[in-house]
């Protein structure tokens, strides 16, 4: 096992590389500017029908109306993807073999700084929320309690829900993403299969829905496309809401969506450590 310094040496070594690229800083660029737009239309749209304005919270609350957890996920997929596919990519794999660093610690410095960076994106959401939708829409205290949650949680803290459930399904696109990086060693293909399983989940879900309201099937609500709805759960939490048979609680979503991450994580490292890099 290598020690924490030499283990804090790679994590930074794959921060400097990550950020040293135009496409990372192009991704927290488009946060704010999609917020804007999103903004800028919801105002418009409601002074043309005579509806009430879009308000600041209102922004806060969705997170851009929902759009920016979808976009921070597409991110992390695509950094995922890249971060081992490109080290076999351009051969640079062999020279951190060569620097006495193991398998098991290189693989797990990449998969903790990308999801340092799922965690930086998705907290610069609520943050490019907040600016542009107090910039925009006029200021309103983020403490207020939020309408629609129960046990009078304030804008703030809807937002921080959103962001944090929006984080751990990260961890399992992300770690699907990290799986297909590591076995086939090709970009393209891992973020093929990660922007699929982001964007295919509430066809396949609606599908496996259909089956999982008959008794025998109960049991395919634990496939990782039941567990996508992740956000749209948070509003429940401690309601009382009674759940269908083949329903999920939050928590039970929460303890899913780590046990596939890991597996698999695990399932990576496993392939890593087995396969021939010839330098």
């Amino acid at each position: 096992m290598e020690g924490s310094g030499c283990l804090v040496r790679l994590l930074k070594n794959e921060w400097c590389k990550m950020f040293a690229k135009k496409s990372t800083w192009l991704m927290l660029v488009i946060e704010p500017l999609i917020i804007l737009v999103v903004a800028l239309v919801g105002r418009l749209a409601a002074h043309e029908a005579h509806a009430p304005r879009v308000e600041a919270n209102d922004l806060l609350q969705t997170l851009g109306s929902g759009l920016l957890p979808s976009l921070v996920s597409l991110f992390v997929v695509v950094v995922m993807a890249a971060s081992v596919a490109e080290e076999f990519s351009y051969g640079t794999i062999n020279s951190l073999l060569t620097q006495a660093h193991s398998r098991l610690g290189i693989l797990n410095a990449k998969f903790a700084a990308c999801l340092g960076y799922a965690f930086v994106v998705n907290a610069m959401a609520i943050l490019s929320s907040w600016l542009v939708g107090s910039l925009v829409l006029g200021f309103q205290s983020p403490l207020r309690t939020a309408l629609g949650f129960p046990h009078h949680l304030t804008v703030l803290e809807v937002a921080i829900g959103i962001a944090v459930s929006n984080w751990i399904m990260d961890c399992l696109y992300g770690a699907v993403t990290f799986f297909i990086s590591v076995a086939i060693h090709s970009e393209g293909i891992a973020i093929a299969v990660g922007l699929g399983t982001l964007f295919m989940n509430t066809l396949v879900n609606s599908f496996f829905l259909m089956l999982m309201e008959r008794p025998h099937w109960y049991w395919l609500k634990w496939l990782p496309f039941n567990l996508f709805n992740l956000r749209s759960k948070f509003q429940f939490i401690g309601a009382g809401v009674h759940l269908d048979p083949w329903d999920l609680s939050y928590p039970q979503m929460v303890g899913a969506i780590l046990v596939y991450s890991t597996f698999f994580y695990l399932l990576s490292l496993w392939i890593f450590r087995r396969q021939d890099i010839v330098a």
